[in-house]
């Protein structure tokens, strides 16, 4: 592609971008990296380890969600390459996908810039429920922190302990549904907008 630049959506630890980056240095042409992830140590790390690992390299991290902040994402200094790895857009409703990746496309120079998107095919229903109810009950903890930051953003007083996980393939949608089920009657009070919710 002769791209200096890899903006990375959703960037993470930047496992699977280390191939792309390394092409694009071995190429000649790698200038500059923008990963954009939620969490800001996952950006501040990865981006001390790849200055070491590419020297010259020049890290514009941003932490934000993809779907929010693409705005900030900063002028190319040339061809560039988005990517979107790791399958995320199946996720998406269908409206969402269609906005989401009009709004890369505004920020793709057309015949310059590319566009590389991750997608997958659907696996057995049993294996992507076994993967999103894992038996440690990792996501499960991770889908019930919602009710603590909830609890501690809105002065809730939410039970995480009270409500199971729940995961299931959606045949029609093509995709895994969480949700968070109350395992008996309760009432919850949500004092930072005084309001009172029947489970």
């Amino acid at each position: 592609t002769g791209a200096a630049e890899l903006v990375e959506l959703g960037s993470g630890t930047a496992a699977k971008t280390r191939l792309l980056l390394r092409a694009m240095a071995e190429a000649g042409t790698l200038e500059r990296y923008v990963p954009l992830d939620v969490t800001e140590s996952m950006v501040l790390a990865c981006a001390d380890a790849l200055v070491d690992e590419f020297p010259g390299l020049r890290v514009h991290g941003i932490v934000g969600d993809f779907e929010r902040h693409l705005r900030h994402v900063p002028e190319p200094d040339g061809p560039r390459i988005v990517a979107f790895l790791g399958g995320t857009i199946g996720n998406f409703t269908p409206g969402t996908r269609r906005r989401f990746l009009r709004a890369i496309a505004k920020r793709l120079l057309p015949g310059i810039d590319h566009l590389l998107l991750g997608t997958d095919l659907v696996k057995d229903p049993a294996v992507l429920e076994a993967a999103y109810d894992d038996s440690a009950g990792v996501t499960a903890e991770f889908n019930r922190n919602v009710l603590r930051v909830i609890n501690q953003g809105l002065a809730a007083d939410f039970d995480p302990d009270a409500f199971e996980h729940v995961a299931f393939f959606d045949e029609a949608n093509s995709w895994i549904e969480m949700r968070l089920r109350a395992n008996g009657a309760q009432t919850v009070h949500i004092d930072g907008v005084n309001l009172d919710v029947r489970f």
